[in-house]
């Protein structure tokens, strides 16, 4: 979109051809809401889509905002809400309802690491969406509080893709999160700083995809025991106790369990978290945390190059943090070619099933 001076050159086409020179972007760049009308019009179903959805409509006089697919979404689910409320504008209360409106998204997790509750600032959020004004417009047009909350975005990605992290920190600067985090127990400036943190330990990816990653891509089964949530296991003693053995030795203790579908190879791993919880384990193994991943979550929508290996290296990484830590991989062969290199350097358990 931009020469290497930062003017504008030329916009895409159907087909990945140019068209005249700056003509797109000169002509548009005091009129953010024309890209979102433009685009659909000028590209094809296959390859346009691609392009549409990494683009928001936030232009200046020369750059566009383009964001990650994660930060798109929250953005997209924000106009959503303001449609279904028939609010005038799209305002920053609804893209900061959306970030907080389940304990597992990014935000609500860097919230909890700083000491706050999403539960609770969601419902805050809420009600000042109640105070907004209502307007008979279908296509809702963002309000000029957003445009100065991506342009902040735009002035602080210097020419990379605007992350959820980066939508997070600029809304901490509006009217909703200012009134509404401190009432969560916890304050602005400690939310910005786990915030940069994250950001920081992602490097180059999108700290929404590897912020407390072990805690979004697996199970903590003694914690699950603790509450109840395990069933005994009956039959599987001599198995329990052989895996016991593994994992307490030194070296070599990655223990495989192999056997034809529905034999209770999980079962074993369940009875072992049990037997943690009721300290009938040597000493090694008393305060150990027993971690399911869970294959399918790693992989949904990783479509981009390098997504599922980014993941799977940010839990390997947080495992390393805690030795006590052991992984426990069902269908571990699915992590074959896939990345499960980075397993080498724990102590893990793997599960196959055998198809004789």
């Amino acid at each position: 979109f931009k020469s290497r001076t930062g003017a504008p050159t030329a916009c895409l086409r159907p087909g990945g051809g140019r068209s005249e020179r700056g003509s797109f972007l000169e002509k548009r760049a005091r009129a953010p809401e024309a890209l979102s009308r433009w685009l659909p019009s000028r590209i094809d179903s296959t390859m346009g889509s691609l392009i549409y959805l990494s683009i928001i409509t936030a232009v200046t006089a020369q750059r566009t905002l383009i964001l990650t697919n994660k930060a798109l979404e929250a953005v997209e689910a924000a106009k959503d809400l303001a449609r279904q409320r028939r609010h005038a504008l799209l305002e920053p209360h609804h893209v900061a309802t959306t970030l907080f409106s389940d304990p597992n998204t990014f935000a609500s997790r860097v919230l909890k690491s700083a000491g706050g509750d999403a539960a609770l600032l969601h419902a805050e959020l809420r009600k000042e969406l109640r105070r907004l004004p209502r307007g008979d417009n279908d296509n809702t047009p963002q309000s000029a509080i957003l445009e100065d909350t991506y342009k902040r975005i735009l002035r602080e990605v210097s020419g990379s893709k605007g992350t959820v992290a980066h939508l997070l920190i600029a809304l901490l600067d509006d009217e909703p999160l200012k009134k509404c985090v401190p009432k969560s127990g916890t304050t602005i400036q400690a939310v910005r700083d786990a915030t940069k943190k994250a950001a920081k330990a992602a490097g180059v990816e999108d700290a929404a995809e590897t912020f407390d990653a072990l805690s979004l891509y697996a199970i903590e089964l003694v914690e699950r025991a603790e509450h109840g949530q395990l069933d005994p296991v009956i039959g599987r003693d001599s198995e329990i106790r052989r895996l016991v053995q593994v994992l307490s030795r030194r070296k070599k203790n990655n223990p495989v369990l192999t056997g034809p579908p529905g034999v209770g190879k999980t079962a074993v791993v369940e009875g072992l978290a049990l037997r943690v919880l009721e300290g009938a384990v040597p000493e090694p193994l008393r305060r150990a945390k027993i971690w399911a991943l869970d294959l399918g979550l790693l992989m949904a929508g990783a479509s981009q190059r390098g997504a599922f290996e980014a993941r799977l290296k940010a839990v390997v990484q947080e495992l390393e943090r805690d030795p006590s830590s052991i992984l426990f991989v069902d269908e571990m062969h699915m992590l074959i070619g896939a990345g499960g290199a980075y397993l080498g350097v724990l102590r893990c358990c793997g599960a196959f099933t055998s198809l004789i």
